[in-house]
């Protein structure tokens, strides 16, 4: 396990059977957003605090992030895109047969 602050606290209540179209889409979107929200807090770019069960996000001005199934978008300045791409790739893998931080 990593350090407390390498993650993103985010609670999820129900199960998804693949298939459904409906909850699926739900259950993709809900994790696109939680990847691109950690992509962003992590690389520094979006500045989120931890009370309890819920976050908070101080600069939300500085970014749009949206998602609908598995496909997401981040908006932003040219410069900030960059470092969340940057930190996104120390944290994936484009190779199948290599392990990948995050799963």
């Amino acid at each position: 396990m990593g350090n407390i602050n390498d993650y993103l606290p985010l609670s999820l209540i129900g199960t998804t059977f693949s298939g459904d179209p409906t909850s699926t889409t739900l259950g993709n979107t809900l994790r696109c957003l939680a990847y691109l929200f950690y992509y962003a807090w992590k690389s520094g770019e979006l500045n989120i605090t931890f009370d309890d069960d819920k976050f908070t996000i101080h600069n939300p001005e500085k970014m749009f992030i949206m998602a609908t199934g598995d496909d997401g978008n981040i908006y932003s300045l040219r410069e900030v895109l960059k470092r969340i791409k940057e930190f996104m790739m120390t944290q994936t893998s484009r190779d199948v047969d290599l392990p990948s931080p995050l799963g």
